[in-house]
């Protein structure tokens, strides 16, 4: 919103405002991809909903909420996109209307969403590779945004540092014979998720037949024997 007011006074070509208005929201194909693995069960209608309602803020409260309430849902997390959405168009409404008579200090608010994304960061950082992803995400920004200077180096670092993370966490899955208590996958010292995906259901179907395996294979022996 504040870019699109800024490209608009300034005149910028309308091919010039398509571009960075495409590659500044190019940031919600990762942060939706996030949230996708809690909504595999859901209907594609209230997913299509829910997609077009997400923003940064709104993002940050659900994701939280799913990682560490078994108990949100869904639906719960589509009614924080309405209220915050409601909000966000009172509040514009309200600052168009009578913005101009109200004296505040708005030096804060330029720190408001960096400040939001550091504490999504730290409530984050259970796992040693999450870490590591993060500090290299900081050190590839500053890299691509000195380089193209523009945005769109954070959209590029954010994909590499993605990928990076990806390859790590498949190959130590694909060749550890426990890769929850190896080094680069150990936890930090951070409170326990308690909302179980498909994939995590999945992971703990896997133990429970691996263990009854083996189970059922000593019991054979000691028959045997």
């Amino acid at each position: 919103q504040f870019t699109l007011a800024s490209l608009l006074v300034s005149d910028a070509p309308i091919t010039s405002i398509f571009m960075t208005l495409f590659f500044l929201e190019l940031r919600y194909a990762l942060l939706g991809s996030s949230l996708s693995r809690y909504m595999r069960s859901e209907s594609q209608k209230l997913v299509l909903i829910f997609s077009a309602s997400m923003n940064d803020e709104n993002y940050a409260i659900n994701y939280l909420k799913f990682v560490t309430d078994k108990n949100w849902s869904a639906k719960d997390a589509l009614l924080v996109e309405y209220y915050s959405l409601a909000s966000w168009a009172t509040g514009n409404l309200l600052g168009g209307l009578i913005g101009s008579a109200v004296q505040i200090d708005l030096v804060i608010v330029d720190f408001a969403l960096t400040a939001l994304f550091i504490y999504m960061i730290v409530m984050q950082v259970h796992q040693r590779l999450t870490l590591f992803i993060g500090i290299l995400s900081a050190g590839l920004s500053i890299y691509f945004l000195t380089l193209v200077k523009s945005t769109l180096g954070i959209i590029l670092a954010t994909i590499l540092a993605s990928f990076v993370g990806f390859i790590i966490e498949n190959r130590v899955r694909h060749y550890s014979k426990d890769p929850d208590h190896t080094w680069i996958l150990g936890k930090l010292f951070r409170p326990s998720a308690t909302h179980n995906t498909v994939e995590d259901r999945q992971h703990i179907k896997k133990q429970e037949e691996a263990k009854a395996k083996v189970t059922k294979t000593d019991a054979q022996l000691d028959l045997k024997g």
